[in-house]
């Protein structure tokens, strides 16, 4: 599932999306800095990289540990390359 991008500046983008109950992974709109420069919610609730997701840089991905839930909106906030 790719998300939509709804806000931008130079350095920072933020992406969302809602889940569907089966989708884990998610891509984002541009390249990632690092993994150490996201912030992702489900339902405005931040969680926690490692217990709640995981991040490859390389292939722009977020791997949710667990898949949302069909409604639960996704917000992907990240500095960007």
């Amino acid at each position: 599932m790719i998300l939509t991008n709804d806000w931008l500046e130079l350095l920072y983008a933020s992406d969302s999306g809602t889940g569907n109950g089966s989708t884990t992974d998610y891509v984002v709109t541009y390249n990632l800095k690092s993994q150490n420069a996201i912030w992702v919610t489900l339902d405005g609730l931040l969680l926690t990289i490692t217990t709640h997701y995981t991040v490859t840089v390389g292939t722009k991905t977020i791997s949710f540990v667990t898949a949302p839930a069909a409604g639960q909106k996704i917000t992907i906030k990240y500095m960007r390359l």
